[in-house]
């Protein structure tokens, strides 16, 4: 008996746990307008198309390939919600953390993002094969460009904070 009514407490926790979380994605941080994002919005920027792309691990193995995907370039989203910058100097400053409901995350520079190829390389997914991105999402964070690309892929993506060091 005890067993069943830990199930089903753990099961309440869950559902609830998962009704709280809105499928969106939050800019936050160091910009000038804070972002709430849903897959809708996501698909008013320009379109960028990619795939198949092979998610490799630290050990070389090859984790899953994602499909033909749509995306939209993270850059573009921060664009969008301005990175507050005063001194344009102090680009090496400023840092990208993308993080996922379970708080996994993911670490950008400023200058990685906007004066390297990761930055056309960057995305952030919200549909694959076709269709929305349901297991793993409603977005996910892809960088086709990295050598070892689970390090930086993101699923359940859910925030984006520019931040700046002190």
């Amino acid at each position: 008996m005890k067993f069943l009514l830990s199930v089903v407490f753990l099961a309440t926790i869950s559902f609830c746990v998962h009704a709280q979380n809105p499928a969106s994605l939050t800019i936050t941080g160091q910009v000038n307008q804070t972002l709430v994002l849903a897959v809708s919005d996501l698909e008013a920027f320009p379109a960028k198309t990619g795939g198949p792309v092979p998610i490799i691990s630290a050990s070389g193995e090859t984790r899953r390939i994602i499909g033909t995907f749509r995306a939209v370039l993270l850059r573009d989203l921060l664009d969008r919600a301005g990175i507050q910058m005063t001194n344009q100097k102090e680009k090496g400053r400023y840092y990208v953390v993308a993080r996922a409901t379970d708080g996994y995350t993911a670490l950008f520079s400023h200058n990685e993002l906007y004066n390297n190829p990761t930055g056309q390389q960057t995305y952030v997914l919200y549909a694959i094969d076709g269709k929305p991105i349901e297991k793993e999402g409603p977005f996910m964070l892809l960088v086709t460009n990295d050598l070892i690309s689970g390090a930086r892929h993101v699923k359940w993506l859910t925030s984006v904070a520019v931040q700046k060091v002190p």
